[in-house]
């Protein structure tokens, strides 16, 4: 059942709105935390999970799809691999980073500094935390590719996913052309695109304001933009309402996640006015909140990990001096004796990821938004062909969720970018032989792009500017 209701729409949110309004929960105890802000620990209840396997041709298309991806890398850095790829830092280029077997070693190989006055920190914790202990560039002025390797090296990223996030950064909030954005907000090391030719671009904004596109309502740990006006910093009130969610030495499972996660949807549907959940940044707002899991201490080699309350406290940023739960913007750290996941987090696994978080949490699957007054979410009717949504093409299906999410990138992109696109895959008409991406409609209401529709319809696109 989970998986036909997948099949229905998926895109980048992966399934389609179940109704304009929300009145029941996968999480029946949801009903009475919404209004909590911080709450005591609901009774989980066990859930049975889908699981699939990969099939002999699944492997194949997949081996396909990172055949193309390392492409795209030769594509983008001609002649030498490691003399386009260096970015100073101490950073040299693919294959610098050596984790071994073992636990990260936190004291002598990658020790903890906090950041200067100087160094750039922003709504990242992941990304924060391998800055501070100098896996990327300890000033928060990243390339997209040490980036991409720290993220695989320590978390064991995928690499197809890997890629996949730190385009959008880039696009979104720093440097297409040079591919470097700043960790937290706009920096003169991160200049204007092409320096500013005939004063069209303007200077990159970094991660922090990066509204609807890789930032978006309904984070975990942070407030809505447009309700609180700032969406970088860490709330500590958030974090407790998540820490507390789970009695203290019991484990913080996929479940446990995703009920905040959704307690999360709801409470920004509930409160803010402004409350938008595109296309794209539901992807990726629940992309971010999935990674949480790969925080888990895997010295056990298992999948899921361990992910402790004194985990969290850790990758958070938070410290016991002086008191418990004091906040230090920008320190978060990798915990001692920490191992990473044994095996990598790939696209074709986060994907039977969302399925699973879908069919516990529904709302997360929606596309749409508060049209100007708190809980009033209007979603996207994704089965009317006029909204170009319903003649996509099944993305369920090999690479083809990967194809389109790099199409909305390109088509989100500066025009100057587009050589980027045409050289790794050619025209638009030639992705489908490169790799064996699907014919993907314009995505049009009534000749109308579907991205301006959003923005007319929904407050908070129209704030951003962003329908994505």
């Amino acid at each position: 059942m989970l998986f036909q209701l997948a099949r229905l729409c998926l895109i980048l949110s992966l399934t389609p709105i179940l109704s304009t309004r929300f009145h029941a929960y996968a999480y029946p105890e949801l009903v009475g935390l919404i209004n909590d802000n911080r709450h005591s620990h609901a009774r989980e209840q066990p859930a049975q999970f889908e699981t699939k396997e990969r099939t002999e041709e699944q492997q194949k298309l997949y081996a396909r799809q990172l055949e193309v991806l390392t492409g795209l890398v030769d594509a983008l850095a001609p002649g030498t691999l490691d003399a386009a790829l260096s970015f100073g830092g101490g950073w040299s280029g693919f294959g610098s980073i050596d984790i071994g077997n073992g636990p990260i070693d936190v004291w002598g190989q990658f020790p903890f500094e906090p950041p200067g006055p100087y160094d750039q920190r922003g709504p990242c914790p992941g990304q924060n935390a391998l800055a501070n202990h100098h896996v990327i560039s300890h000033t928060g002025i990243v390339s997209i590719w040490e980036v991409i390797e720290g993220t695989m090296a320590v978390f064991n990223l995928g690499y197809d996913i890997a890629l996949l996030s730190v385009l959008a950064a880039v696009i979104s909030g720093g440097d297409p052309v040079t591919m470097k954005y700043s960790l937290g907000g706009p920096d003169p090391r991160v200049g204007a695109p092409l320096d500013g030719l005939l004063g069209i671009f303007g200077t990159p904004q970094g991660l922090e304001h990066t509204h609807n596109f890789v930032e978006c309502d309904s984070s975990m740990t942070r407030q809505d933009v447009y309700q609180y006006g700032n969406a970088w910093t860490m709330d500590v009130n958030l974090f407790l309402q998540f820490y507390e969610s789970v009695p203290y030495g019991g484990l913080f499972t996929r479940e446990a996640i995703v009920r905040a996660s959704c307690v999360r949807w709801h409470q920004s549907k509930d409160w803010n006015p402004f409350f938008y959940y595109g296309p794209g940044t539901g992807y990726f707002r629940n992309f971010a909140q999935e990674v949480i899991m790969l925080f888990g201490n895997h010295s056990d080699g298992s999948i899921d990990g361990v992910l402790t309350h004194d985990i969290l406290y850790s990758f958070y940023g938070l410290t016991s001096d002086p008191v418990p739960f004091t906040y230090r913007e920008g320190w978060e750290r990798i915990p001692e004796n920490w191992y990473r996941r044994p095996v990598p987090f790939d696209f074709l696994g986060h994907i039977t990821e969302l399925l699973v978080w879908f069919g516990l949490c529904p709302e997360l699957a929606s596309i749409g938004g508060n049209t100007g007054t708190p809980n009033s979410f209007v979603g996207v009717n994704v089965n009317d062909p006029a909204s170009g949504i319903a003649n996509l093409p099944n993305l369920l299906e090999g690479t083809n969720l990967l194809c389109f999410l790099l199409q909305m990138l390109k088509f989100v992109s500066p025009s100057f970018t587009n050589n980027i696109y045409a050289s790794i895959f050619g025209l638009v008409g030639d992705v489908t032989a490169t790799l064996g991406c699907p014919e993907i409609p314009d995505l049009t209401r009534g000749g109308e792009a579907l991205f301006a529709n959003l923005q007319a319809t929904y407050p908070g696109a129209r704030m951003a500017e962003s329908g994505f």
